[in-house]
């Protein structure tokens, strides 16, 4: 009964966060979009990384278009990832240009495997930036419900941790297939930071959490930056 409770919060809290986002004008989505891929850009240049995941903005989702760009701007690698709703997980690839894009799953931008360069398993996001429609600040998110970056979480940090195993036995490659993948510097250790992008509105005192649902690490609207503290994240 409890989580029959709790699933129908979060599904009335989607309900109304959805619509909270809808109506933000389209002036003030644009406006807040900028100053979100500002604050967003400082944070990427601040921890030098070189491959940070984005997802696709869709619909009233803060707009990461600009934010893309600046980045191959600096010549920095853009991870976006492609969704496969037969199992609900995400496949990364690597964007160059919105060439590679085609409309997928959802009707969301994603890339076209057949031109997209695929990322291999070794290679792990510096920052995952991360969508959703309401965020709170001991890190909760409120997603759409498929459950796609929660897995793609799990998975990421198993990939972690197997690098980090190989990696202290003292291996620089690892065999896939007919391929040789050099990991000297494909395994960014400890795992990447989740940051969540949202508008102010997004924010709230508290959004449900089932013990599965993981926390993000911060979140950036275009009031500034959050950040957990380093003791609450544990130890990375």
């Amino acid at each position: 009964m409890k989580h029959q409770a709790l699933a129908e919060s979060k599904r009335m809290l989607r309900q109304q966060m959805k619509l909270r986002r809808d109506g933000l004008h389209e002036t003030a989505q644009t406006a807040r979009s900028a100053a979100i891929r500002d604050l967003a850009l400082s944070f990427i240049r601040k921890r030098d990384a070189r491959a940070p995941m984005l997802y696709l903005s869709f619909r009233s989702e803060v707009r990461t278009d600009a934010l893309i760009e600046s980045l191959w701007a600096e010549g920095r690698d853009v991870i976006v990832p492609v969704s496969n709703p037969f199992d609900r997980s995400l496949t990364l690839y690597y964007l160059r240009n919105w060439d590679e894009l085609i409309t997928g799953a959802y009707g969301i931008r994603e890339p076209d495997p057949g031109l997209a360069e695929p990322c291999e398993a070794v290679v792990i996001p510096d920052i995952v930036f991360v969508p959703g429609l309401a965020f709170d600040e001991r890190g909760g998110r409120l997603g759409y419900g498929g459950g796609y970056y929660d897995r793609f979480r799990e998975t990421l940090g198993q990939r972690v941790r197997e690098l980090g195993r190989r990696i202290e036995a003292g291996a620089s490659t690892i065999d896939r297939g007919d391929a040789t993948i050099n990991i000297g510097e494909a395994a960014s250790l400890p795992e990447p930071l989740w940051i969540g992008l949202a508008y102010g509105e997004q924010r709230i005192d508290q959004v449900p959490m089932e013990p599965h649902d993981a926390l993000m690490d911060g979140l950036i609207t275009e009031q500034g930056i959050w950040l957990r503290s380093t003791d609450e994240r544990g130890a990375r």
